[in-house]
């Protein structure tokens, strides 16, 4: 049986990242992807370049087809499915922030010459697409929600009363995990939140020790 496992990082997920993503596929016994899809020319390219990918590589003829998407992930996956659905993907696992989605917000209004400098008119065109939910049939959805906002963030973010609850995100779910973590470390950090998120796509739901409400912690000191 062929298992494959997509994952889509976001802005952060850069060399280093991905060495960590990579030497951690190495000890699954499942096939995963993680593709360089951004592409500086907007949203449109990028969710081009993944449905490019997922047709280069045969995803859709796997036997089991799971994704892991970071933010920006997120929203292109769920714009590429919209006209080309995968009758394969059993198991979709999203890491949401209400404080890094701000930050792209803030980020590209305040500092639009360095967004498009490093990222082209992709930063812009994400920051400004409302999300666009996927509620596919046979598919179960999954949400980690971060629950401590970056140095960046902190900084930058003015508005502090951020929603963190699961229906703020406006994702159809089946299940909610909150995590200790701000979104830098859901990169630096992947080995530690990796387990549940195989978790998820075993059993269609995350741990039964889970946490499901938010921490009792200060998102922006904690």
């Amino acid at each position: 049986m062929r298992n494959a496992l997509l994952i889509l990082p976001g802005f952060g997920g850069g060399r280093r990242a991905r060495a960590r993503i990579r030497a951690w596929a190495k000890t699954q016994p499942f096939e995963v992807h993680a593709p360089r899809y951004h592409r500086r020319a907007g949203l449109d390219a990028t969710v081009a370049a993944l449905r490019q990918y997922i047709e280069d590589e045969r995803l859709a003829e796997a036997d089991r087809l799971s994704v892991f998407c970071y933010i920006v992930g997120g929203w292109t996956l769920n714009l590429c499915l919209r006209d080309h659905p995968l009758p394969n993907l059993t198991h979709v696992v999203y890491d949401r922030s209400p404080f890094q989605e701000a930050l792209a917000r803030t980020f590209v209004r305040s500092f639009w010459l360095v967004a498009r400098i490093r990222f082209g008119r992709l930063a812009r065109e994400f920051a400004a697409a409302p999300y666009p939910p996927l509620d596919p049939e046979d598919c179960r959805i999954g949400l980690l929600i971060e629950n401590r906002a970056t140095r960046l963030a902190r900084w930058l973010v003015k508005e502090r009363d951020v929603p963190l609850a699961p229906e703020a995100t406006g994702q159809p779910h089946d299940d909610a995990m909150y995590v200790r973590l701000d979104h830098d470390e859901m990169y630096t950090r992947f080995e530690d939140v990796a387990p549940g998120i195989v978790h998820f796509f075993e059993h269609g739901r995350f741990p039964e020790g889970a946490q499901r409400e938010p921490f009792a912690i200060d998102p922006w000191s904690a």
